[in-house]
């Protein structure tokens, strides 16, 4: 995220999604339901009622509610990306990481990155960026795992039929031709 980032102003809409606006302008809606139901600590915000108390904390860096209860801004933002379809969601990176066994130092190699890039993804606050997904996903091409996906927002590769079958084939097949569109 933009260290420059800030939240402007926030509306509470039904649903449990946000209505965000930045200071650079751009509003975006962030859906926190998931959130809300999977920490404890948010559980409160399941009431409508104090749902709609949300605020802009101090500065920007966040949205508060009464109880001490806040999202920070880089969470929000990377949430809001993650649903617009604008960064590879968390959960996705690490599935592919762990659908290929790969570490973190063998997902470093697979995509060309550096060992700490590779951890800030697996684990920091910020979104992963689009281009990132891209590559994931052509690796897996690449390597004969899978075949791309047409649906945006989908971050892993379906297997081929051939590939269920006799998995060793499937790979020196792909080789030969260029994945079917």
């Amino acid at each position: 995220m933009n260290k420059k980032l800030r939240i402007t102003d926030v509306n509470a809409s039904d649903q449990h999604a946000l209505l965000i606006t930045w200071n650079n302008g751009r509003v975006v809606s962030v859906n926190i339901a998931e959130a809300i139901h999977a920490f404890r600590v948010l559980e409160p915000l399941r009431d409508p009622a104090v749902f709609h108390q949300a605020e802009v904390g101090q500065w920007g860096f966040d949205v508060v509610w009464p109880n001490d209860i806040e999202l920070s801004a880089a969470t929000l933002y990377r949430l809001g990306m993650e649903q617009a379809g604008q960064a590879m969601p968390k959960s996705a990176f690490k599935a592919w990481m762990h659908r290929h066994g790969l570490s973190l130092t063998g997902a470093a190699e697979a995509l060309h990155l550096t060992r700490r890039t590779i951890t800030a993804y697996s684990s920091g606050p910020n979104p992963i960026p689009y281009h990132i997904a891209l590559a994931c996903k052509g690796w897996e091409v690449m390597q004969g795992a899978g075949q791309m996906s047409e649906s945006r927002g989908r971050y892993g590769a379906e297997p081929t039929a051939q590939q269920c079958e006799n998995p060793a084939k499937a790979v020196k097949s792909s080789k030969r031709k260029p994945p079917a569109k």
